[in-house]
């Protein structure tokens, strides 16, 4: 029977090494993802706000939504002054 002592930590295998880190920084992202619904809420209803704040109107040919930066209706292709 031969019986080794544990290995050293600094000799151990370095799989073993790596999967240890990735456990610990999965524990650490786990434990750091913390919003509340209201923080939720709030950052939801500011990219609503920023998306609104993008559009410039309608197209007056087609009648679909422009962007503030179109030249160019994206749907029919008509001029935008």
């Amino acid at each position: 029977m031969n019986s080794r002592p544990p290995p050293q930590p600094a000799r151990m295998p370095r799989r073993a090494s790596k999967k240890a880190a990735a456990a610990k920084r999965a524990d650490a992202a786990r434990q750091a993802v913390e919003i509340s619904d209201d923080d939720i809420e709030a950052m939801i209803a500011s990219r609503r706000k920023q998306h609104k704040s993008k559009s410039a109107g309608f197209c007056p040919k087609c009648g679909k939504p422009v962007l503030v930066t179109d030249k160019f209706c994206p749907s029919c292709g008509k001029a935008l002054t």
